[in-house]
């Protein structure tokens, strides 16, 4: 069998050669999506469509690539007056890889030998006739890098040398084709990938932890359960919540540089999501990070207190020396057995005020009275849609309730830019009876509705926005995610399409129902989301704002004390700079009324974050960190669970874990000292000294 293995791949080998001119011609490398060191052929090759990863390529497509390859294409379409309608249904993302740009799949149909031409006359575009996909994450950009690299399909190697010049016959590009589609088909096997650092997470927060692990000398991978890289700040936080910008060091600071790079500027704190999302992905090639999309965790193997690996739903295997939960959900701390929480700690458990029930939600309140009930005054009818039962417990006492999470999202009013936003399928007008007795409360009042009181669009580069929640009725799910932590992955999507169909009926309310104004109903009609932004989720962002889900316990849980400065953590990691936040928590009834109960707001100087806040306590998990759910209550975390703080610990996490690699030692027995020496060199801030 090995024999015959052996000749079927010279035999190949003669034919790829015969063949590698016409189809390197057309290719450039791009990262395969799914992890591995494969090539997969291009249909153009062989003259029919390919499907790999629920991906199709056909030969009327074209991958262009290469800084703002998508907006650039999509101009040069419309000055050759092709309208936007004749091939937006047929473009669909595919993630860059090389950094620096959009990577789209164009279908540009019967114009396209005029289309072509026009994109191939646009500066600094790379473009491919159909597909080519290469990895682990190739780093040549160009032909020539390409052609020196040796290209793998499977565990069929094809090295480059020279061998005797085939031109294909029709049987030999079959025999290449049907070794190439078988294996593609073996994809699903078990494969084994093995590095110093395993990043399970591709927020933030992970792509630094993942790139500070490979100029610390070490190999790291980034496992992503989703399709992007970035988490919310490449899923529509384009509003940086910053607390103060002097807190903000290393590579965090590095990433805000690089979006004024961008822009043009020194820093940048807003910016658009595939902006953020092109520098993620160009700061991994840069490290040389195998990013692997699309991997929901199945299961953690430990040797005592070690991850020794992680297997994915996919069927591959992460070994590592060390591993980093990065999640939103602290989904591998949870399936390493260490300690975490969910909800609301009672204030009296750390000698808190700002924790469990709140006795005043003074803040994004219902303004004027609401009655709750089906029918109003009549508790026996029910409660209406939206508002939980009972009046959500003590003041003090503590709770499994989470604050509320939303879609952050990247609207415009500019027409030429702006996508419908359709009614939704299951649109139902009664579900948002609160919402219309609220506005019929305020006119009742005296108070004259705007839409500024019902959400927050904060403006961002080139006419696009990050609109937050806002007022007592807004784009907060409110109460509506309580299981969402702990949740398995098909409860968890149910979820988050609830969150999405919530909003989307949300915005349609306020853009058709009659009890709306009509001066709000006419200005809510010009926001849309934006046509170059989330292109495979047909403008909805991609990831939901999980602002809280499950949180470590470890030997040091941050608290109050650490935000106000009544404690100092002496092993500082980072500072957090942010207000104590948190969002509402629930919608009840109180004296017949219905209120958000568990909105939190209060100011905070910088303050130091723990070490041992992110890493298990002793006993637990000896090869893990948590920069992400770390450890620390449910107000603490309401301050420290910021977009620059998350990759401010990502750093800090990374570090650590590649001291622990050389001295090898459990994450909870790192020198300090050591830690700090070296944090400081790449220009992390651990100490907070107030300006004269």
């Amino acid at each position: 069998m090995k024999l015959l293995m052996h000749r079927t791949t010279v035999s190949l080998l003669d034919v790829w050669n015969s063949l590698r001119q016409e189809m390197i011609g057309f290719c450039v490398p791009l990262h395969d999506p799914q992890g591995g060191a494969r090539l997969l052929s291009s249909p153009y090759l062989f003259g029919r469509s390919f499907s790999w990863a629920r991906r199709e390529y056909r030969p009327t497509d074209w991958l262009v690539h290469g800084p703002n390859a998508g907006k650039k294409c999509v101009e040069a379409l419309h000055e050759l007056g092709v309208r936007s309608a004749d091939f937006q249904s047929a473009v669909s993302p595919i993630c860059n890889r090389q950094g620096g740009g959009q990577l789209r799949r164009l279908g540009l149909g019967r114009r396209a030998a005029e289309c072509n031409s026009a994109i191939q006359q646009i500066p600094n575009l790379r473009y491919v006739k159909l597909s080519a996909v290469h990895g682990p994450n190739p780093r040549p950009t160009d032909l020539e890098a390409l052609q020196e690299r040796t290209c793998r399909s499977g565990h069929i190697h094809f090295p480059e040398k020279s061998l005797q010049q085939t031109r294909g016959s029709a049987c030999l590009r079959a025999a290449v084709w049907a070794m190439l589609a078988f294996q593609t088909a073996a994809l699903g096997a078990v494969e084994i990938i093995e590095s110093d650092v395993c990043v399970y997470g591709g927020t933030s927060g992970g792509v630094v932890a993942a790139v500070q692990a490979t100029r610390m000398g070490k190999t790291a991978v980034v496992v992503e359960f989703g399709r992007h890289l970035g988490g919310l700040s490449s899923g529509g936080l384009g509003a940086t919540d910053i607390g103060n910008k002097t807190a903000i060091g290393g590579i965090s600071r590095e990433f805000y540089r690089r979006l004024g790079k961008h822009y043009g500027k020194e820093e940048q704190w807003t910016f658009e999501p595939h902006v953020a999302e092109n520098i993620f992905y160009q700061m991994v090639n840069e490290a040389g990070v195998p990013v692997y999309l699309e991997q929901r965790l199945a299961s953690v193997k430990m040797d005592g207190l070690r991850i020794t690996e992680i297997a994915t739903r996919s069927g591959k295997v992460f070994r590592a020396k060390m591993f980093v939960d990065a999640t939103y959900e602290g989904d591998l701390m949870a399936k390493a057995k260490v300690s975490y929480t969910v909800g609301r700690e009672a204030n009296s458990k750390s000698n808190e005020t700002l924790n469990g029930v709140r006795a005043e939600t003074p803040k994004h309140q219902f303004t004027v009275p609401v009655d709750p009930y089906v029918k109003p005054g009549e508790p026996s009818s029910g409660l209406l849609p939206f508002v939980q039962s009972g009046e959500g417990g003590r003041p003090g006492e503590g709770d499994r309730s989470v604050q509320a999470y939303n879609y952050r999202l990247c609207f415009t009013t500019n027409a030429a830019q702006r996508l419908p936003l359709p009614k939704p399928a299951n649109y139902d007008p009664a579900i948002y009876e609160l919402l219309g007795r609220y506005l019929e409360a305020l006119l009742a009042a005296g108070q004259r509705p705007r839409l500024s009181q019902f959400w927050n669009p904060i403006w961002m580069p080139n006419g696009k926005t990050d609109i937050n929640n806002n007022g007592g009725f807004s784009t907060d799910f409110i109460g509506m995610n309580h299981d969402y932590p702990e949740a398995d992955y098909g409860t968890r999507e149910k979820i988050v399409k609830a969150h999405e169909d919530y909003t989307r009926g949300f915005i349609h309310f306020l853009a058709t129902d009659p009890r709306v104004s009509q001066e709000m109903r006419e200005e809510m009609r010009r926001w849309g989301p934006v046509r170059d932004e989330f292109l495979d989720t047909g403008g909805w962002p991609h990831q939901l704002y999980v602002r809280e889900a499950r949180r470590m316990i470890s030997d040091h849980v941050m608290t109050e004390h650490n935000c106000r400065g009544t404690l100092k953590a002496e092993d500082s990691v980072g500072l957090g700079a942010y207000n104590m936040d948190s969002h509402n928590c629930q919608r009840i009834v109180r004296n017949g009324r219905v209120l958000n109960e568990g909105d939190v707001q209060v100011a905070v100087k910088p303050y130091a974050i723990s070490y041992r806040s992110i890493v298990p306590r002793q006993g637990e998990c000896e090869n893990l960190f948590v920069p992400v759910c770390l450890s620390a209550t449910h107000i603490a975390y309401g301050s420290i669970r910021m977009e620059p703080v998350f990759m401010i610990l990502g750093q800090s996490a990374a570090t650590a874990a590649c001291l622990a690699i050389d001295e090898r030692i459990p994450v909870q027995k790192v020198n300090y000292r050591s830690l700090s020496v070296r944090l400081l060199a790449d220009k992390q801030v651990l100490q907070w000294t107030a300006p004269k």
